[in-house]
């Protein structure tokens, strides 16, 4: 007598179809994504040390004459979207992530489908089928056309290889039971798709990033590689046409005051650029005292003394203060008095006042007459020349010269009365000025 096949109640419960081949689907797609993430990190910054692929390809990796850093730097590392010679190149590794992502939330959330749901594993077979397509071709690529094997490259192939067999294996290759429920249910199904696809578009936006933030690199490390070029620092200098010479009869020089290069710096003490220039002219100075002679001008970035509203930084508050105060250390203590405090302003730049000087205390303004008096000048002649026309109008002259030359964001420097570019770098003064790598001094006297 045949047994009436029993009916499943809803309190019975969902049973997912074959847990050992999902859960295995899930550990495999999550190890082909890590795989592909590390080979992809190798692939946009060939220096890394991803652990993973350090320990499979060896402890050269990065180096030209590694197995994985060849195939990962070679053009076959990318997929070209489109036939044009200037399509956007992704990296292969990136689309392993989307595939082997894609796979992992199916088998997570879905799983191996039931006899009355296979239709829905159809388009997962045919994606992995494609997957297995792909390795085969990468497989062959490396044995027959670069000749070099990826370790990494090829434990993401096996990995893709070991997810097809589970993804067959998932397939229900019998005839469904009467009392077997539907799994997946469409809706089940559609926000999974929906999910991976969503997941897939997010992972293909992150790659793009750091794709093109990959050729940003690149074109930047290859820009400062040729500003840093003594040929091309030289030409660009040479090109450019000279202003005519605006030097004050009482000019004061850091250097030799008779050299026969002559530097002019329009500065902004509230500026960390300026702060790096004249810290690598000053030590070019102290290396080459007679071979060049500098000289400063204020050019504060501070509507207290400055009308021109057009910087290309949000403005530096007290600068024209700093600007007097170095002006007023020139009459209290000459050149060295300016030299020095100039100086000192830099190395504390930090401590500069970052509010107007109209709204700081009393306390607050005195911290210029504080840092003069401590460099050894007189306190209250500083102070009285701090406030006297002659500082302002001094500092009214620099930034009226300034201003008649064009000039915006600081420093602007000039070598022989042609601008500079890229002045606190000591390779542009080395290259312009010519001068020469100081000898090494011996650990040992001399007879």
């Amino acid at each position: 007598m045949r047994r009436a096949p029993r009916v499943i109640a809803a309190e019975d419960g969902f049973r997912q179809p074959r847990p050992m081949i999902r859960w295995l689907a899930i550990v495999v797609a999550a190890a082909g994504w890590f795989v592909s993430l590390e080979l992809l990190q190798q692939t946009l910054n060939p220096g890394g040390t991803p652990p993973f692929l350090r320990a499979v390809c060896g402890n050269d990796l990065g180096e030209a004459a590694n197995p994985c850093s060849a195939v990962l730097q070679s053009s076959y590392a990318y997929i070209a979207l489109g036939d044009a010679p200037s399509a956007l190149r992704v990296p292969a590794a990136g689309v392993g992530m989307i595939y082997f992502g894609f796979l992992l939330v199916w088998f997570l959330f879905v799983g191996p489908p039931g006899a009355r749901g296979w239709l829905w594993h159809i388009p997962v077979l045919l994606l992995v089928i494609g997957g297995v397509g792909q390795s085969i071709g990468y497989l062959y690529i490396m044995q027959f056309e670069l000749q070099q094997w990826c370790g990494g490259c090829a434990v993401a192939h096996g990995l893709n290889g070991v997810l097809a067999t589970l993804a067959l294996l998932a397939f229900p290759w019998r005839a469904a039971r009467a009392d077997e429920p539907v799994h997946p249910r469409a809706r089940l199904a559609m926000a999974t798709l929906t999910c991976g696809t969503l997941l897939g578009l997010l992972h293909f936006a992150i790659l793009i990033m750091l794709f093109v933030a990959g050729l940003q690199n690149v074109a930047q490390e290859q820009l400062v590689r040729i500003v840093d070029d003594p040929e091309f620092i030289r030409w660009d200098y040479d090109r450019r046409i000279p202003v005519e010479p605006f030097l004050r009869a009482d000019e004061l020089f850091d250097g030799n005051p008779v050299a026969a290069r002559t530097v002019v710096v329009f500065s902004d003490f509230r500026c960390p650029h300026c702060a790096e220039v004249h810290r690598t002219l000053a030590r070019l100075l102290a290396e080459h005292p007679d071979q060049f002679r500098v000289a400063y001008r204020h050019a504060p970035q501070d509507a207290e003394c400055n009308p021109d509203p057009n910087w290309r930084a949000a403005g530096h508050p007290s600068a024209c203060a700093a600007a007097r105060a170095v002006e007023a250390a020139r009459v209290t203590g000459g050149a060295a008095g300016a030299h020095a405090l100039r100086g000192l302003l830099y190395e504390r730049q930090r401590q500069l006042p970052r509010r107007p000087w109209r709204e700081l205390s009393d306390t607050e303004r005195s911290r210029f007459a504080e840092w003069a008096a401590e460099l050894g000048l007189d306190r209250t002649t500083f102070e009285a020349a701090f406030e006297s026309a002659a500082v302002t109008e001094r500092v009214a002259e620099d930034v009226a010269l300034a201003g008649k030359l064009g000039l915006r964001a600081m420093p602007v420097v000039f070598l022989d009365w042609k601008r500079v570019q890229n002045p606190g770098k000591r390779a542009t003064w080395e290259a312009l000025l010519e001068l020469q790598a100081l000898e090494p001094q011996s650990a040992e006297p001399q007879p």
